[in-house]
């Protein structure tokens, strides 16, 4: 049995990886090393506890002794090296523990598998021909991308965080080891995970957990930050490929097309929050709120797997709704739990240690002082830990008054709303059985009409949903300057985003309208003509005079009062569904805009008189 050392195994990532590993391949015995920093957790694995082909050891990567043992010990013929100090907001606050773990554990690891399986340079071992080291890196590492473009193999590295500078160093050591040893390693580049077990500072959890507590909701800046999200477990399937399949010295990245801004994805766990979990107070969106950006924030990631799929076959198997459903719902239930503990048993300070078995083999060689890397988390974990029970404490009636919520709706028949445009449509459709021309000309000029008409909504509605989002950047850039209160400025983006959001629901119905009313009145124009021609084949059976002349005018003078009516129509919907004033008037004060002036402007471009 081949003996395989994942590091990091306790973390999210890693538990995900290596329980699917685990159940994938019967031939293989894995031995997980964690140090159980903040982000590792045993829970995560307890069901791998009575697991014969798995064991568990509490550990340094840059422990050298203790890599030597377990090479030597357990005859290591694969690593996944997982484990790394990951989160950016930490970095900028303690980069030396990202420094210590990412640079020097890495380096660790890679000298220890090199003693272990070469003889020399270039010259593995008799047996160990099938060795394998990956390395398991992040998208980071390329730094940020404008608004087009993709990552790819061969993009070159700009790390702009100590977080993405550590992982950069990191590959670039992982590299030198194939060129300068001929080590048989592999490089993978992923965008951001999403799924089960992420620790809760990590964006998609902060988003529920604060949201099922009734707490503000953070999103950095204007939002508008750009992410490429990858389920955990589409994830450890493309490491298995890479593993297995792929070319000894070579780089893959892993992603899946599907870009996200930040405000985008916390307005869609709201949505979905409301139909799983929903609350008496409102929406949970109400609850999203800006805060200050923080420094190097990259813009935005985007990846073309193009390499990992034509060379290897991956392919993401799971759509990102459904992946992000089933994400949220585990979330809900966790927190569920820990509510329900809290409402039992009062909150505590003796916070008890992590009970870790102790291996008889000196399979747990952990060092009598806690390493650099633990005391550089260990304040952020307790702190972190502290606020999540006090949220708890907090959020409990919530929860309890949310699940009996949920149950209530859960019961209710889930119906699709009702199309405002239904009406309109029956009647139309009646035109096309009209057989006198004049009528079916009348019914033709109406429907041309109402098209003209959702045409022009359309396009005022786009315009609404730029101007709302270019408005709120605005501010929020005013804000970054210190011109304008954080808070203040959060108020006004937070209106102007709900009113974009209205606008981009009435982009999405009126084309929908506008698809419709195409087909109608491309059935009309066919009818109308069916019936033309009838009539002057009647005519010229009875010999009666050519009417087309007649039926042209009719058509022109249908025409020029179809154009009136509808340049009175706008007007009017213009003058009544103008913006609020009373937020026009508070983002026009911040921005330093006339009003009068701008609104006389928009209303002349409306009505083409400028």
């Amino acid at each position: 049995m081949k003996s395989i050392l994942i590091t990091g195994g306790a973390g999210f990532i890693g538990s995900n990886f290596l329980t699917y590993f685990l159940d994938q391949y019967s031939e293989y015995r894995l031995i997980n090393l964690d140090l159980l920093t903040y982000a590792g957790d045993l829970e995560n694995l307890k069901d791998l506890e009575h697991e014969k082909r798995y064991s568990f050891v509490h550990g340094d990567i840059c422990n050298k002794e203790l890599l030597s043992h377990l090479f030597s010990h357990h005859d290591i013929r694969g690593v996944v090296h997982l484990a790394a100090e990951s989160h950016v907001d930490n970095s900028i606050k303690d980069p030396g523990a990202f420094v210590r773990t990412n640079v020097e554990g890495t380096f660790a690891l890679l000298d220890a598998a090199r003693k272990h399986w070469l003889d020399a340079p270039f010259a593995l071992k008799k047996g160990y021909e099938d060795c394998r080291f990956l390395h398991v890196s992040t998208d980071e590492v390329y730094g940020s991308l404008g608004e087009t473009g993709f990552f790819t193999e061969k993009t070159r590295y700009a790390p702009n965080s100590p977080y993405s500078a550590s992982k950069a160093s990191s590959d670039f050591l992982v590299r030198s080891y194939f060129h300068t040893y001929g080590l048989p390693v592999l490089t993978s580049n992923c965008s951001n995970n999403f799924g089960p077990r992420q620790h809760d500072e990590k964006l998609i959890p902060t988003i529920i957990r604060k949201a099922t507590a009734r707490q503000p909701i953070p999103i950095y800046g204007n939002g508008k930050n750009v992410r490429d999200w990858l389920y955990v477990i589409d994830h450890a399937k493309a490491l298995d490929s890479i593993f297995h399949k792929g070319k000894l010295g070579e780089t893959y990245i892993i992603g899946t097309r599907n870009e996200r801004t930040n405000i985008e994805l916390a307005r869609y766990i709201c949505r979905l929050l409301d139909k799983l979990a929903p609350h008496q107070a409102g929406s949970y969106s109400d609850l999203i709120a800006f805060v200050e950006d923080r420094p190097g924030h990259d813009h935005r990631y985007a990846i073309d797997p193009a390499k990992l799929e034509g060379e290897l076959g991956w392919k993401a198997e799971l759509d990102f709704e459904s992946a992000l459903q089933e994400t949220i719902q585990w979330y809900l239930n966790k927190y569920q739990i820990i509510n329900t503990k809290v409402t039992k048993e009062a909150p505590t300070t003796d916070k008890p240690q992590k009970e870790v078995k102790k291996d008889k083999n000196k399979e747990n060689l952990v060092q009598e002082q806690p390493s650099q890397a633990s005391q550089n988390t260990e304040n952020t974990a307790e702190d972190f830990v502290e606020e999540v029970e006090a949220e708890e404490v907090v959020a409990e009636e919530v929860v309890e008054e949310t699940l009996h919520t949920r149950k209530r709706s859960s019961e209710k028949t889930q119906q699709e709303p009702p199309n405002p445009y239904a009406q309109d449509y029956s009647r139309y459709a009646n035109f096309l059985s009209q057989e006198d021309l004049e009528e079916a000309l009348e019914g033709l000029a109406e429907i041309k009409a109402s098209l003209i008409r959702a045409r022009k909504n359309y396009e005022s509605a786009q315009e609404n949903d730029k101007d709302a989002e270019s408005k709120a950047i605005m501010i929020m850039r005013k804000a970054e300057k210190g011109e304008i209160a954080w808070e203040e400025a959060n108020k006004l983006a937070m209106q102007l985003l709900r009113k974009q959001e209205q606008a981009q629901e009435e982009v999405r119905t009126t084309k929908k309208h506008i698809a419709e009313l195409e087909n109608l009145h491309s059935k009309m124009e066919q009818h109308v003509d069916t019936i033309k021609n009838a009539r002057k084949a009647y005519r010229k059976k009875v010999r009666m005079p050519d009417s087309s002349d007649t039926i042209d005018m009719i058509e022109r003078m249908k025409a020029k009062v179809e154009k009136d009516e509808i340049l009175s129509d706008l007007y009017e919907q213009i003058r009544r569904a103008g913006p609020d004033p009373e937020l026009e008037r508070k983002v026009n004060d911040a921005l330093g805009v006339d009003a009068q002036k701008e609104a006389l402007k928009d209303l002349k471009k409306k009505l083409g008189l400028d």
